[in-house]
């Protein structure tokens, strides 16, 4: 999973035009973000029975575009050269 989530960070950051985190620690942290949001919805829904009425294709929507937001607080900026 950790591999998955530092491909999706790093294609993230590219197509941001952003940096790299130089800490694998931390760049695995940004995908864990995105990861959490959307495996807490499926334990909101199957778990806890949450009747919300969103379809989850929507809240999943929701939660890829707050991460593709917050991206570049998130990950560093590219170094001037």
């Amino acid at each position: 999973m950790t591999h998955a989530l530092e491909i999706i960070v790093t294609e993230t950051a590219r197509e941001m035009g952003c940096g790299v985190p130089a800490d694998p620690a931390h760049l695995t942290e940004v995908g864990w973000l995105l990861h959490g949001a959307v495996s807490h919805l499926a334990i909101r829904r199957r778990i806890y029975s949450n009747d919300n009425t969103t379809p989850s294709d929507a809240v999943i929507a929701m939660h890829m575009r707050a991460f593709l937001t917050s991206a570049p607080a998130l990950l560093p900026a590219l170094k001037a050269s």
